[in-house]
């Protein structure tokens, strides 16, 4: 049995059990290794922005095209990380509020069209008809 659990020791070393298999059983062993204290040191990192069609402003873009073709590269082109973030939780409310097979092609091809309409429909998506906007909650309201 190999012990995978890391222990500091007054904050110099650490000591890493270990399992050593061998013609004459299990033994065990600690192998201790010292931590260098290493300044800080300051990185400049290049990040790309996107004017988000979602958001109108610019923000960090996608570091990869969502999925391949013509809609991928618009959304990619188009679309900040932030956007996209909003569109995958509307998505999962698409599928569960529909109970879409994503393995069916027509169930596909209709959360293509509400990621289009999410993205570049002008208001933001269209709710999931008869899923609760805001409020209270999804009950009426007693009398």
């Amino acid at each position: 049995m190999v012990s995978n659990h890391l222990k500091v020791n007054n904050g110099r070393y650490i000591l890493i059990p270990i399992t050593i298999t061998g013609n004459s059983g299990l033994h065990h062993n600690a192998i201790r290794t010292k931590i260098t204290e290493q300044p800080m040191t300051r990185e400049t990192k290049t990040i790309t922005v996107v004017q988000c069609a979602l958001y109108g402003e610019e923000l960090p873009a996608l570091e990869r095209l969502p999925f391949p073709g013509e809609l991928g590269q618009r959304i990619y082109d188009n679309i900040s990380k932030l956007g996209w973030d909003a569109w995958q939780e509307q998505a999962t409310l698409i599928i569960n509020h529909y109970g879409l097979n994503m393995a069916d092609p027509n169930a596909q091809e209709l959360l293509f069209q509400q990621m289009e309409s999410f993205f570049f429909g002008g208001d933001g998506g269209a709710p999931v008809s008869g899923a609760p906007v805001g409020g209270k909650g999804g009950a009426p309201a007693r009398k």
